[in-house]
């Protein structure tokens, strides 16, 4: 066993019964108590009767400095008193030239008035251990040498989480040469014993080892002082104080950090690089060592962030490290990892940065006016209120207040009749104010104009258009002629000819409309004289033969309208049939007479064969020639002839 030396150390005598033996750095290195000492002794132990001594001897403080006690012989080594300067009439030893040690001498002739002096002992290798010359006499325990035993070579230690009854690698004990053993106990500052403490103590051994673990925490301590006491018989007592340092164990993760930074997190739009933004990120990893924490910023799936800001990986703050824009993004949001030197890791809830937005631009409907992707359509029985897929977008500084208006094309307030829409004016969302505003046999689709105005005074028109949904409103009605030309055919047309009739019957907005010929009932025909265009409704001749104004100067016809809603109607037209000029026929007229008797020629005569199928035209002869031979012809002048 190896035994350390304690060097530098002083014997204090002191008048208040406790002798202290002082290490070279001032701590205790072991404690006399219950001796009655007198003022200004040296104080000397006697191991075989458990005894104190004194040697009354005033001792300044310089005198044994010099002293030469490293020998090992102290039997050969007188140690008189001259070698010390003062007193020179004395010697430490008696008249028989024995050591002191062990007996009651008395040196009457020293003023002892002054009781501050002390004696520093030099013990430089241990050495001074081995006996003296009187029998029994054990000179490490005179001097108070307490030896310590470290078993693992360094010094006394502990891990935080040791299980009761690790050793703690400290054993006190004496040299060999000792033959009085004391009894071991672990006391607190009041001398009182611990035996619930974090340690504990083998009475025989002086072993010292861990008694409760759920005390000993680096965290709490790093270094814990106990106290040995040492028990020789009765009254005499040596406590020796001592320092386990506790051993940190990685017992605690990083903590996820938190925003330390009292200030609101937002930052300008117009902020430079290395601008602060109001975020410190702070977390702690409640180890004593190896417990240093680095920052770093990631985005939400725990990959690198790549965004407009970076974070100092020592001090947590957050700073700008990219250009911002409140127009393109009125916030960003990142997570801050916190690594801990001892590998564990943890992060953040999100952390949200609002960007303050700077007057830049004015306002503008921009490229994307319409921020609904729905389309722009009402039904014409659409109810107030409802959203015909417009919502009327701008673009301004991020921070300014848009409002929304429907006005005309010179931006004026519409009359309130003549509202069929209304607009949001926080949101821009359009929908239905008048339904009875709204419909589509009025026309396929409605424009509205949209005003928006900023609160930075600009202001942008716009125009939108949405389609109108026809809805099955009604059957279709009986076709009218919508061509205002007269309803006339000559009687010798051709075929193809128009009769001034195009039929156009009314119905919902989107209905499908075709005509055809009819009977009164809506019953299709054939033969039919005439012919409708089954998309335009315009009527032709379709079988010129039937037209003859001699027979009949009108003729009436019905064209059937149908309806993709299933519902048909049925209207008369009627056409006049024009005369045309037709030439008169005229056929043999047969006379007889005698031969020499005259014969009178009238018109009803001569007319007898002709006929004229023109309505109205009156027949007549106005010239006759006789073109024979055994006649004459004579005109009589009044419309006869002989």
């Amino acid at each position: 066993m190896k035994f350390i030396s304690i060097s530098n150390t002083s014997i204090l005598a002191a008048v208040d019964g406790v002798v202290r033996i002082i290490g070279p750095n001032g701590q205790d290195l072991a404690v006399f108590e219950g001796m009655a000492v007198p003022a200004g002794s040296i104080v000397v132990l006697h191991p075989e009767h458990e005894t104190v001594e004194f040697l009354e001897y005033q001792l300044e403080l310089t005198d044994l400095i010099a002293a030469d006690i490293e020998t090992t012989n102290l039997e050969t080594e007188n140690l008189q008193t001259d070698e010390f300067s003062s007193p020179s009439s004395h010697k430490f030893h008696d008249d028989q030239n024995h050591h002191l040690v062990g007996h009651e001498v008395a040196y009457t002739d020293v003023d002892t008035s002054d009781s501050t002096g002390y004696v520093t002992v030099v013990l430089d290798d241990g050495e001074i251990g081995i006996t003296a010359e009187e029998e029994g006499v054990d000179w490490a325990l005179v001097i108070g040498q307490l030896l310590v035993s470290l078993e693992n070579g360094s010094t006394p230690q502990v891990k935080e989480n040791d299980e009761a009854g690790t050793d703690a690698g400290v054993v006190l004990s004496f040299s060999e040469e000792v033959t009085l053993v004391p009894t071991f106990s672990l006391v607190d500052t009041d001398g009182n014993e611990v035996t619930d403490g974090p340690f504990t103590i083998d009475p025989v051994t002086g072993k010292v080892t861990v008694n409760d673990s759920s005390l000993i925490d680096a965290e709490t301590a790093q270094e814990m002082p106990i106290t040995v006491l040492l028990t020789y018989g009765e009254g005499l007592t040596i406590s020796v104080p001592m320092t386990i340092q506790v051993i940190d164990e990685n017992e605690f993760d990083v903590s996820a950090p938190e925003d330390v930074d009292a200030v609101i997190d937002a930052v300008s739009e117009d902020a430079n690089i290395g601008d602060t933004v109001g975020i410190t990120a702070s977390a702690t990893d409640l180890d004593i060592t190896d417990n240093t924490v680095s920052y770093e910023l990631v985005d939400a799936e725990g990959a690198e962030y790549t965004g407009p800001f970076k974070i100092d990986s020592e001090t947590g703050v957050v700073t700008v490290n990219g250009p911002l824009d409140a127009e393109t993004a009125q916030s960003h949001s990142f997570y801050i990892r916190a690594i801990s030197s001892d590998g564990s890791s943890a992060t953040s809830s999100e952390q949200i940065i609002n960007i303050i937005d700077e007057d830049e631009t004015s306002v503008s409907f921009g490229d994307n006016p319409d921020a609904n992707a729905d389309a722009d359509f009402v039904s014409e029985d659409a109810v107030k209120g409802t959203e015909i897929g417009i919502t009327a977008a701008a673009e301004d500084d991020a921070s300014a207040n848009l409002i929304f208006s429907i006005v005309d094309a010179d931006s004026n307030p519409l009359p309130s009749d003549q509202q069929p829409f209304a607009i949001d004016p926080l949101t821009g969302v359009i929908t239905v104010n008048d339904p009875s505003l709204i419909d589509a046999e009025a026309g396929p689709s409605m424009e509205i104009w949209v005003l928006v105005e900023s609160d930075d005074g600009s202001s942008e028109l716009r125009q939108f258009t949405v389609q109108v949904g026809d809805v099955d409103e009604q059957s279709v009605e009986a076709p009218q002629d919508a061509n205002t030309d007269a309803d006339f055919v000559l009687e010798n047309p051709t075929i193809g000819d128009t009769v001034g009739v195009t039929a156009a019957a009314i119905d919902d907005a989107t209905a499908a409309l075709t005509y055809s010929m009819s009977d009164a009932d809506g019953n299709a025909v054939t033969g039919s004289a005439f012919a409708v265009d089954s998309e335009t409704g315009v009527v032709t001749v379709a079988d010129d033969s039937q037209f003859d104004h001699e027979t009949a100067d009108t003729m009436s016809f019905y064209v059937r309208v149908d309806s993709d809603d299933g519902t048909f109607n049925v209207q008369q037209f009627t056409v006049s049939v024009g005369d045309v000029n037709e030439t008169p026929s005229f056929g043999q007229v047969d006379l007889v007479s005698s031969e020499d008797e005259p014969i009178l020629l009238t018109q009803e005569t001569l007319l007898a064969s002709a006929s004229d199928v023109d309505d109205g035209d009156v027949l007549a002869v106005t010239d006759l020639v006789y073109e024979g031979s055994n006649a004459t012809l004579t005109d009589n002048g009044d419309g006869t002839w002989t």
